[in-house]
């Protein structure tokens, strides 16, 4: 179902990206590495290597997640909770061939949220509607 058009909305199943945890696990390597070369105590390097650690456990593992693109510029969210919530693109978001990095105004009350969704996320035809989509309506006052 991803990037399916409707009648009313395109549908895009947001897959997590291994893009994303690829480079989590490297650069929590590395930092791994560079406690490891240091030259402190070894009292200072297990603290150390003991944050690093449960900074990598700690970090929020992606989940899939749904889209919705609404033909009058409403991108919906599906939260499995609370059913959809409404946003609309902010201007500060950033639409390229190699990611979309969002930044979301709720319609109704509610928080800003942010989301970057990258082309392994997606197949290539809905990551390019997905793109298409957004240019459109993140460049245009509407």
């Amino acid at each position: 179902m991803t990037g399916i058009v409707t009648a009313n909305a395109m549908l895009f199943d947001i897959r997590p990206s291994r893009l994303v945890r690829g480079t989590v696990v490297s650069l929590h390597g590395l930092a791994l590495l560079a406690v490891a070369l240091a030259a402190l105590p070894w009292t200072v390097q297990a603290i150390l290597a003991a944050g690093v650690v449960a900074s990598g456990v700690g970090w929020p593992r992606p989940h899939a997640l749904r889209l919705r693109a609404d033909p009058d510029g409403v991108l919906q969210v599906g939260v499995a909770a609370d059913g959809w919530i409404a946003y609309r693109l902010e201007g500060a978001s950033h639409v390229t061939p190699l990611f979309c990095a969002l930044v979301l105004q709720p319609i109704n009350p509610g928080r800003r949220q942010r989301l970057l969704i990258l082309p392994d996320s997606l197949s290539t035809e809905a990551f390019r509607r997905l793109r298409v989509w957004l240019r459109h309506w993140g460049t245009h006052e509407h």
